[in-house]
């Protein structure tokens, strides 16, 4: 008896060490230390449920939707879906069922001998949990599917595990582009065009255990394995930055993302796509990074949370107060008031409250310029220094401006006051710049816009409740005018391109309309920012602001392009055949009417908050109380 026991432990020592071995290392453990990006869902399947029982995943699945829904899926499905199963014979929907556990995507640094400007390498990892079975039947399947085609295809070991590696040659344009930076071999020109052949890329696959593991690089995979085997390499959670991260915000978030801000920076600076964008003749990268601040951030965190209450976002930025410069400092709020003040109306649909010392935003950015590029610093400098010089030779625009700049920029603005597209780009708002003395203010906006207006018939001036009101048309482009008006009150300077806008805002300080403050629910959605009292905030009316969407999409019957915009990408697809394809995804005609959906949208909130470590803007989303 007395030997049974200690075989028993022997036995139950050795189970519990398989099982330990077989178990697949979270995110933060099997990722190197020098890991650039991640972006996981550490549990793929809570994630899932949280998204399909969202208040926009409900919306989604609405019966109303169903014809928008079915053809965007279908397209989707048609266009998208195909590519990953044409080029590896693996179906999307096959790698989502096998997401039981981890879902991720990272970015790890490799040297890649046969490609030189290969620095970064990318990686997937999928924990198919008690899967694992599936994993290997489906992975089996891919192979074949490739033998079988007979397209180029190998096997090779990498510690010890069995992986297989396809070559991928996408199909060839039709016709000869331009080269635009694009990673593409090039031949020889065609009617004064480049004719350009996309690359042959790698896809290096395999399975350890339940996890499916795959990249465009065998050395970042072989990374990957050395973690995963107990190697001695140190994890990404043992990198200062990430772990700083990870305990503070990133370690309960069903889904995150995490950069490496430094690290990044700094190889992007040695790649040759930095040499392309300091060519002479150019400004400094470096000097432009220095100088804006951007290089002084150590790491960024993006985190998403969902609950009852509503859904919550979060970015962090981490940059230390003693090393901020430029855009972070110029935009750096103070720890103030940022609550809507009673003048803002009940219908506004939007607004934002940043409070800074501006005058010291002002100084900044002018130090950026003039470290960035002297000559165009020293040409705004005389413009200043010239205005107003016409009247009084004493006169110093600059210093009049700066010595009334407040703390204080408020905007709002309002749902579309018609149904056209016109009307939906023009909605009307108006923006205050706070001042310790805003008629003065006022005085010296005018002496530096009226330069701008010569050309459109100079500053207008009209009386209004006692107050001045100055109108002038801005020169655009092609000819075209942009209208302002703006008027000092009440502590502000008013700017609005509705003149109306502005005799609204003039007569709002009587205090006989109802505030945005006394929306309901308001208050207590601010608290899941943090409070009001951070420096930033802002109020999104969605319910409001789609109903007027929902009855323009129906009226005009646009496209995708005309709602969102034609991009242009350098070196990327070729944008009129993009929007072609989102048209055909976005059938707005097939959408219902709002009043089928509008329980599904209701307001946003968000605030900044600057703390020693850096910046966090927070995002919440209250649950509509229909949909409850």
């Amino acid at each position: 008896m007395k030997n049974r026991f200690p075989l028993f432990s022997l036995v139950l020592s050795l189970a519990l060490a398989g099982a330990a071995a077989a178990a697949v290392l979270p995110p933060e453990k099997a990722l190197p230390k020098d890991t650039l990006f991640v972006v996981t869902a550490p549990d793929a399947p809570r994630l899932l449920e949280l998204l399909t029982n969202s208040t926009m995943g409900q919306f989604w699945r609405d019966p109303a939707m169903k014809p928008f829904h079915d053809k965007f899926m279908g397209k989707f499905n048609t266009d998208s879906a195909p590519i990953l199963e044409k080029n590896l014979g693996l179906k999307l929907d096959d790698l989502v069922s096998l997401a039981r556990g981890q879902a991720t995507l990272a970015a790890v640094p490799t040297e890649q001998g046969d490609k030189p400007d290969a620095h970064v390498a990318q990686v997937w990892l999928i924990d198919a949990k008690d899967h694992a079975d599936q994993l290997k039947k489906t992975l089996s399947g891919v192979r074949k599917k490739w033998a079988d085609a007979g397209k180029s295809m190998k096997v090779d070991k990498i510690r010890e595990y069995e992986f297989t590696t396809f070559t991928i040659e996408p199909e060839a344009p039709d016709a000869a582009k331009t080269k635009t930076g694009d990673a593409t071999d090039t031949d020889q020109p065609v009617d004064g065009a480049v004719k350009t052949t996309p690359k042959k890329f790698e896809v290096v696959f395999g399975q350890v255990d339940s996890l499916f593991i795959a990249g465009n690089s065998a050395k970042a995979i072989e990374k990957i394995l050395g973690r995963l085997n107990g190697g001695m390499a140190p994890p990404l959670e043992e990198q200062p930055a990430f772990q700083t991260d990870f305990n503070a915000r990133l370690k309960s978030a069903p889904m995150y993302a995490w950069i490496n801000a430094k690290a990044a920076m700094d190889l992007f600076t040695k790649s040759d796509n930095y040499n392309d964008l300091a060519a002479p003749g150019s400004m400094s990268l470096p000097t432009i990074l220095s100088a804006s601040g951007l290089s002084d951030i150590t790491s960024a965190s993006l985190t998403y949370r969902s609950g009852p209450e509503g859904m919550t976002g979060q970015l962090f930025v981490s940059v230390p107060e003693g090393n901020r410069r430029g855009l972070i400092k110029a935009f750096a709020t103070d720890a103030k008031d940022a609550a809507p003040p009673a003048f803002v109306p009940a219908d506004a649909v939007k607004f934002w409250r940043w409070r800074a010392n501006l005058r010291t935003t002002w100084e900044t950015l002018e130090k950026m310029l003039t470290d960035i590029n002297p000559n165009a610093a020293g040409v705004m400098n005389f413009i200043f220094s010239s205005a107003g010089k016409d009247k009084d030779d004493k006169y110093d625009l600059k210093a009049e401006l700066l010595s009334n700049l407040g703390n204080d920029v408020i905007t709002y603005g309002k749902a579309p006051r018609g149904d056209t597209l016109a009307d939906f780009k023009n909605a009307p708002s108006v923006a205050l710049i706070g001042s310790p003395n805003p008629d003065a203010l006022a005085a010296a906006i005018k002496v530096a816009v009226g330069v701008l207006a010569q050309a459109t018939g100079g500053v207008k001036e009209q009386e209004f409740l006692g107050r001045k009101i100055y109108s002038l048309s801005l020169p655009g482009a092609k000819g075209a005018v942009t209208p302002m008006s703006f008027a000092a009150s009440g502590g502000y300077v008013a700017f609005s391109a509705q003149n109306d806008m502005v005799e609204e805002f003039l007569r709002s300080n009587d205090g006989s309309g109802k505030p945005l403050s006394d929306t309901p629910g308001l208050s207590d959605a601010a608290q899941k920012v943090g409070g009001t009292a951070l420096g930033f905030f802002e109020y999104d009316n969605y319910a409001d602001t789609l109903k007027k969407a929902f009855t323009l999409l129906h009226a005009e019957s646009l496209n995708f392009s005309d709602v969102m915009g034609t991009p242009s990408v350098p070196g990327g697809p070729n944008p009129a055949d993009q929007m072609a394809k989102m048209k055909e995804w976005t059938d707005f005609t097939l959408l219902p009417p709002f009043e089928a959906v509008s329980k599904y949208f209701y307001f946003t909130v968000q605030a900044i908050h600057f703390t020693p470590e850096g910046l966090s803007w927070t995002f919440f989303s209250p649950t509509p109380p229909r949909t409850k």
